[in-house]
């Protein structure tokens, strides 16, 4: 994929206010909820929020980072392209969820690129000033190290699922946690509350589209998914939850 135009993608976000990290709904889960209201008072002149597109790309892999973003609405996906020119998603982003820090801490190019899933709003704060927060606020660096032990938890669940499953049960475990994570209550089920095509669920469950799409139609075969339109709905996600082998709370 093409990263050429990011820069001019960015001169064309849409002007919005500013908003205050202290009224956010998604402070409390988000690197910045150890911070006091006067830390982040003196914050919001380093902030900015950027709007972007369905598709657009917020960085791409090899860009030097220059700041953190934090999804303040809508959802964004975080893959890398390999030598092939496959795409192979490592996660999804939603409000309140920071992107791009494990490049900005380590100093070092995104070893992935990051782009919208839908219409999203994403605060962007500069380099420095999270730097600064670092050095005088332990508890930020202790809210950090706790993402970065998240995601190296969720790392090594994801070598597990792919050396120790086969495709179907990988491809039931990822619509079983897409559910528990953007999954919302409809009559009959879980609809997932995402929008991601076959070949974004095909590269969730480290599998190729036609595979993927097989397994999805033999799901839904077996009632254990049902599709509405472009959605899919979970009727029972604790039966897809053991066709995936997958242990639940």
């Amino acid at each position: 994929m093409a990263f050429d135009g990011l820069f001019h993608q960015m001169e064309k976000m849409k002007p919005r206010d500013n908003p205050s990290c202290e009224n956010c709904q998604y402070r409390g889960k988000s690197l910045f909820g150890t911070l006091c209201a006067d830390d982040l008072a003196q914050l919001k002149p380093h902030k900015k929020l950027r709007h972007y597109r369905r598709r657009e790309l917020l960085f791409g892999q090899g860009n030097v980072p220059e700041g953190l973003f934090c999804v303040a609405a809508g959802q964004v996906k975080i893959f890398q392209t390999g030598i092939d020119g496959r795409d192979q998603i490592v996660r999804l982003a939603g409000p309140g969820d920071p992107i791009g820090y494990r490049a900005l801490f380590a100093d070092e190019p995104y070893n992935a690129s990051a782009e919208a899933l839908e219409e999203s709003e994403v605060c962007f704060i500069d380099r420095a000033s999270v730097l600064s927060l670092l050095e005088d606020k332990p508890l930020f660096m202790r809210r950090l190290l706790q993402w970065l032990c998240q995601d190296l938890r969720q790392a090594e669940e994801r070598m597990r699922q792919f050396a120790q499953k086969p495709v179907r049960e990988r491809m039931a475990e990822t619509l079983v946690l897409l559910a528990q994570a953007f999954g919302k209550k409809v009559p009959g089920g879980v609809q997932l509350g995402i929008r991601l095509t076959r070949q974004e669920l095909a590269e969730l469950a480290g599998t190729v589209l036609e595979t993927a799409v097989r397994c999805i139609s033999e799901m839904k075969r077996e009632k254990l998914l049902r599709g509405e339109g472009r959605s899919l709905i979970l009727p029972d996600p604790a039966a897809l939850a053991r066709a995936a082998r997958m242990d639940l709370p």
